[in-house]
């Protein structure tokens, strides 16, 4: 069985970052839809081990969670696209 493809409500930003699947966090945006209730998505995102916060923006959340889950934290239900705030760093040939 072969590994879970990513989520496509992940830029392609957050994209590399999740398949470099690090124990790094990852900080960014996430569009939600209006109706999700942000309690149970922050339920959600903790039981991934992350957090989120609230912005003055209803449809915007913001978010910490290791990269290794952020096509799980996409793929929750009221999530409509997920950003990243830190820059993609292919790894050097040291890593």
């Amino acid at each position: 069985m072969g590994a879970k493809p990513l989520s496509r409500r992940l830029s392609s930003q957050a994209k590399k970052l999740a398949m470099r699947a690090t124990t790094n966090v990852v900080t960014g945006l996430a569009e939600i839809s209006p109706v999700v209730g942000f309690e149970k998505l922050e339920q959600e995102v903790e039981r991934l081990g992350g957090t989120v916060r609230r912005t003055a923006d209803d449809h915007l959340i913001t978010y910490s969670i290791a990269a290794e889950h952020l096509s799980e934290l996409a793929d929750l239900d009221g999530v409509v696209h997920v950003s990243s705030a830190e820059p993609y760093r292919p790894a050097s040939k040291s890593d």
